[in-house]
């Protein structure tokens, strides 16, 4: 437990402060609404309010792609719950060239304490052509046994 406080914590402190444009090439009006859009995503996450965090933080990205910002998102959904989401947006962050390794390193400490949460569904269908939805939403074809 304490190992997790301990990665949150690091991993919030270094998301949070890192500024937006760091690598992106924006122009300085886009800077400015992105700087604008991140200082009020992180103000939304200290008030735990995430999902209206998450909007801020993509609007940040969306003005001056910075991988930090994607970090903040996937922490976002995280704590609000939203597993897939968050490893999700965590992937695309690792898979980002300019990440450090140290970086990438604590990233994949929060996607597979993630994905030991995750459950396993297996779907096999005695008729060829099942089709399978998860809450309602059509995910293929199950395999016939």
């Amino acid at each position: 437990m304490i190992s997790v406080i301990r990665h949150v914590i690091l991993f919030t402190l270094i998301a949070l402060f890192i500024p937006v444009w760091a690598t992106a090439d924006p122009t300085p009006k886009e800077r400015k609404q992105a700087d604008r859009h991140f200082a009020e995503g992180k103000r939304l996450f200290g008030e735990e309010l995430y999902d209206e965090a998450v909007v801020e933080f993509q609007a940040a990205y969306d003005l001056a792609p910075h991988p930090v910002v994607l970090a903040n998102i996937g922490l976002c959904y995280e704590r609000a719950g939203e597993t897939l989401r968050a490893l999700e947006v965590y992937r695309q962050f690792i898979a980002d060239p300019d990440i450090t390794d140290e970086k990438a390193d604590e990233i994949w400490v929060r996607i597979d304490e993630l994905e030991a949460q995750l459950g396993q569904l297996d779907v096999t269908c005695p008729v060829l052509g099942c089709r399978i939805s998860v809450d309602g939403v059509d995910v293929g074809e199950a395999p016939q046994v």
